[in-house]
Parts: C-alpha cells; structure tokens; sequence
C-alpha cells in the first residue's frame, strides 16, 4: 500500500512538473510567436519546421523566460504603484498630524470655563 501512495505521488509531481515546466512556458511563447505571423501558410511552416524534441525543449525554455519576465515586470509595477500609494498616505498623515498639533495647541490656549457646546437653556434664545 505504501509502495502505491509513493508511485502515486511521483506519478503526480511528474504531471505537474511537466505541466509547468514544458506545457506553460510552451503556450505562451508560440502564443508570442504565432501573432507576427501573416498568413496561415507561414505558421504552418513554422510549426512544422519546430517538431524536434530538442527544439521544442529550446521553445519551452524561451517561453520559460518569457512567462517569467512577464510576471517580473507586472510584480515590479505593482511594488512601485503599491510604494507611491504609501508614500501618499504618509504624506497625508504628516498633514493630518501637523494639524492636529495646531489644533492642540490653538485648545490649550482656550479659558477653562469655555466649552464647545451650548448648555441647555444658554444662548440658545430660549
């Protein structure tokens, strides 16, 4: 039974090894490939002219670095949006605090006897 659960988990790290390793980067980079080309005669010849394991092996490992300098590039431009979006905030609580510092100190000049708010039956004309 043990010797089953082994074969079956090299059996599934194998699958998802190939899938990642050759089936991922190969879609993407003839994805790439096949959109310059101008007629369907051309991408024929250019398919049939890549049927070698070693070529497709070259083609997976383009794809490879392609899918991966895509991903670099997209999670670069999501650090520097995500750091100009703190750099933002921060500026807005250096803002709020120095405000709050102004108004601290404009309440600590304030007489004691003075409140923010009507009493009932004080100034309010009635």
């Amino acid at each position: 039974m043990k010797t089953c659960r082994v074969l079956q988990f090299f059996l599934r790290l194998s699958f998802v090894l190939a899938v990642w390793f050759l089936a991922v980067p190969f879609v993407p980079f003839w994805q790439c490939r096949l959109a310059f080309v101008r007629s369907f005669g051309e991408a024929q010849s250019l398919f049939l002219s890549h049927i070698s394991t070693t070529v497709i092996l070259t083609d997976c490992l383009h794809g490879l670095l392609l899918s991966s300098s895509i991903c670099f590039i997209l999670l670069g431009a999501i650090s520097l949006w995500d750091y100009f979006r703190r750099l933002r905030e921060l500026g807005g609580q250096e803002e709020r605090e120095d405000e709050g510092e102004r108004n601290g100190a404009h309440a600590a000049r304030r007489p004691a006897g003075q409140a923010n708010r009507n009493l009932a039956g004080e100034g309010n004309g009635t």
